[in-house]
């Protein structure tokens, strides 16, 4: 895989720039007097730490550092992120080989795309004790096969392109 791997101090330093970018918006809407905005701005990145911290129970530390790092490696995707994650003892499955996975289903389905329409990459993360699943949504007919899976890697991959939407989940146990 050729992906530029980000260093901590970079993480550090996009996660900063991110959050002071959420603190202007919200101060904006506190000075145009639009508390409903401003809450609904804290809420919203509330809600956002909180699927983010909810990673850690998925017990994949190579899939969480991807989803984390998501944004700042995929620009030309809006991520929104939705967990339901079961806290569970470490998964059975390769999951530094299912972030690479991952990562190259997402740089085939970026390499189809207009660079100057917006997409919207909606991905739900599920977890229990027992099994995971993550599912990846975007609201256009992308016309992608599925990358080959090399090794044994004891994952179930699905793939749809229909009706204007594209759908991908891998899962395992």
């Amino acid at each position: 895989m050729d992906t530029k791997q980000i260093t901590v101090t970079e993480a550090l330093k996009f996660a900063r720039h991110d959050f002071l970018n959420e603190l202007q918006l919200i101060l904006l809407y506190i000075d145009l007097d639009n508390k409903e905005e401003a809450r609904k701005a804290i809420l919203g990145a509330t809600e956002r730490q909180r699927s983010m911290a909810m990673l850690e129970r998925l017990r994949m530390p190579s899939v969480e550092e991807w989803l984390n790092t998501f944004d700042w490696v995929h620009t030309e995707f809006s991520k929104r992120i939705e967990c339901d994650i079961v806290a569970a003892a470490d998964r059975a499955v390769d999951d530094r080989a299912v972030a690479d996975y991952l990562e190259t289903v997402v740089q085939s389905v970026a390499a189809v795309l207009n660079p100057l329409d917006d997409h919207e990459l909606i991905i739900h993360v599920s977890a229990t004790d027992s099994e995971w699943s993550i599912q990846m949504e975007l609201e256009e007919t992308v016309p992608v096969v599925c990358p080959a899976i090399t090794g044994n890697l004891n994952i179930a991959i699905t793939e749809t392109a229909d009706d204007g939407q594209w759908t991908f989940t891998i899962s395992g146990r």
